[in-house]
């Protein structure tokens, strides 16, 4: 159970054996969705393939010379300017099945076209705002909108969604899609350790998706408040050779980022690792696991270990607080779970960490500073 304690709603887990076949690192999971865009999902053709340059879309793209070819290349080529992952593609306009598993194969969902559309007939909006805009979905998507689509009637469609990621552009070129292609690599890409901590999203560079210009910038700027919305900025000249920065790296519940991954690394190597420690007490003569106090007592430390580690990696704040009821306690209450061998008394409590977006100075000027 995550319960953050800003208030916000308790996160269940539950432990069951289908989820045992969980991949090693299921936050990694990116796929490019397409809009009639590749010769994918069609008649007798593979539902997705996966690329490993910008050059092996060519392939899979359409023959004709579409916005929505324009629009994929420029996705991919994103990606693969921030790095040299791997990626999953997939057509949407080709087969509307392709979908139906993204709960299962698809952490980051990343459109490869502008979201001019936000009405049901844009499948992949439809299925991240309605489906996964829950505490117990783990799937975000990334997408750009014009600024012509923050409007008072479409408030409600692109806020308090934190399932998505959007990008808010000027019209509906194909240069923004380089930067929704280089997000999405950048959300899919951590793998959390003492040395690699999760760091947040505001401020990250991109190394070739085009800034806005100033005007644009300073025109539309309020959108960031008022929608949630993230733009391109042009980086200070640091020497990182970046050409331009994601702000303010947010949901459009207003959370970074960062915020929703916490959770669900948690979630998943809550699963992982008690699942393998269940597996390896089983299988042990010497010390096997029972459902009585000494049993309690160690799944305790194996979760104070787990939760321990989120904090040594940037993903929570170092307060976490663990807490098991009795196996006298829980029984007595619960004797139904004792006899189905159920416990469900372990709490963890947390508290995120949280990105500095703005800092505020006070200074005084006098003609004289007092000794």
């Amino acid at each position: 159970m995550y319960s953050d304690v800003s208030g916000n709603e308790v996160v269940n887990i539950t432990l069951s054996q289908n989820q045992l076949a969980l991949s090693r690192n299921p936050q990694q999971k990116a796929i490019i969705f397409a809009n009639k865009a590749l010769k994918l999902g069609g008649d007798q053709q593979a539902v997705e393939a996966v690329l490993y340059s910008a050059d092996d879309l060519d392939k899979y793209l359409v023959d004709s010379w579409t916005n929505s070819v324009m629009e994929m290349r420029s996705t991919v080529e994103g990606w693969f300017s921030q790095g040299n992952r791997s990626v999953t593609i997939r057509d949407i306009g080709n087969n509307r099945n392709s979908l139906s598993d993204l709960n299962d194969n698809c952490y980051i969902a990343i459109s490869g076209y502008v979201w001019s559309d936000l009405t049901t007939a844009n499948d992949l909006y439809v299925l991240l705002a309605n489906d996964y805009n829950s505490n117990s979905k783990a799937c975000y998507g990334v997408a750009a909108i014009p600024f012509a689509n923050f409007t008072n009637d479409n408030k409600r469609n692109l806020t308090n969604i934190k399932s998505l990621f959007t990008l808010a552009t000027n019209d509906s070129s194909t240069m923004v899609q380089m930067g929704v292609g280089a997000i999405g690599y950048e959300l899919s890409n951590y793998q959390p350790s003492v040395t690699n901590k999760v760091n947040p999203m505001t401020y990250r560079r991109l190394y070739n998706s085009e800034p806005l210009s100033d005007d644009d910038y300073r025109a539309n700027r309020h959108l960031q408040d008022d929608f949630y919305t993230n733009m391109l900025m042009s980086p200070p000249n640091d020497g990182s050779g970046a050409r331009s920065l994601v702000y303010p790296g947010i949901m459009t519940d207003g959370n970074d980022f960062t915020y929703w991954y916490g959770i669900d690394y948690i979630r998943f190597t809550l699963i992982s690792n008690i699942t393998n420690f269940l597996i390896e007490s089983a299988n042990s003569k010497i010390n096997p696991l029972y459902y009585n106090q000494d049993g309690i007592d160690r799944l305790k430390a194996k979760v104070n270990q787990i939760i321990s580690n989120c904090a040594a990696y940037g993903i929570i704040q170092t307060n976490y607080r663990i807490d098991a009821i009795s196996y006298y306690e829980y029984v007595t209450q619960n004797p139904d779970d004792y006899k189905n061998e159920v416990y469900g008394g372990i709490s963890i409590e947390v508290s995120p960490l949280k990105a500095l977006r703005k800092i505020r100075f006070s200074l005084q000027v006098t003609d004289l500073i007092a000794q």
